[in-house]
């Protein structure tokens, strides 16, 4: 009933559904809510250097200190103010940034989605539904979701490293600013007088 000549088989109008719903899902406004929440609690981020990177950044390297992170908790990158390095590196692109969902709240979230999407039924029929729902659940979340959701967070890292250059900025200048204006040229001694006689 519903092939036609841009979907000429039902597996190509399954995928176009599966699509379609997983679209829906991910653009829903509650959804993307909590996944956003999740994500911004539960990030890890993780580095590795580009080949240029491997040859550029060595001890001494400005970037060395995130050359290479391991599921860092996001915390620890604010907590360190080590934004501006990331982007300086992805700019710079002597490193790669990946932002993930700590394994154990992803299969949560997961779960979580299933529970409200799939049917209690237990025939055939509901049991092939089931896995239709679960593949569209998992497109919402992996495809979709996730990769639009870690843009949007890259783009706040951004933002909080600019805010971390400009803090920097405004201190040094308002410590420049305690001094007082120059007063001149400074005072040398020309000569030394010992005793009573004229030098």
């Amino acid at each position: 009933k519903y092939v036609s000549g841009a979907f000429p088989t039902t597996e190509m109008v399954l995928k176009a559904a599966r699509n379609v719903f997983a679209h829906q899902i991910a653009h829903d406004l509650n959804v993307r809510l909590i996944v956003r929440e999740k994500l911004r609690l539960h990030c890890v981020i993780s580095t590795e250097p580009t080949a240029l990177g491997k040859t550029e950044i060595d001890e001494q390297h400005l970037l060395h200190c995130v050359k290479r992170l391991d599921q860092k908790p996001i915390d620890y990158v604010h907590r360190e103010k080590q934004e501006p390095y990331l982007i300086k590196g992805l700019e710079s692109k002597l490193i790669t940034v990946k932002l993930d969902i700590i394994e154990r709240t992803l299969e949560g979230l997961y779960k979580q989605m299933l529970d409200c999407f799939l049917s209690r039924g237990h025939s055939d029929l509901a049991t092939a539904w089931n896995n239709e729902r679960t593949a569209i659940i998992r497109m919402a979340l992996h495809d979709k979701l996730l990769p639009s959701l870690r843009k949007e967070l890259l783009e706040e890292i951004t933002h909080k490293a600019q805010e971390t250059v400009l803090a920097e900025c405004e201190l040094f200048l308002r410590n420049i600013a305690k001094f007082g204006p120059h007063g001149g040229k400074p005072r040398h001694v020309v000569s030394i007088v010992w005793g009573a006689d004229s030098p």
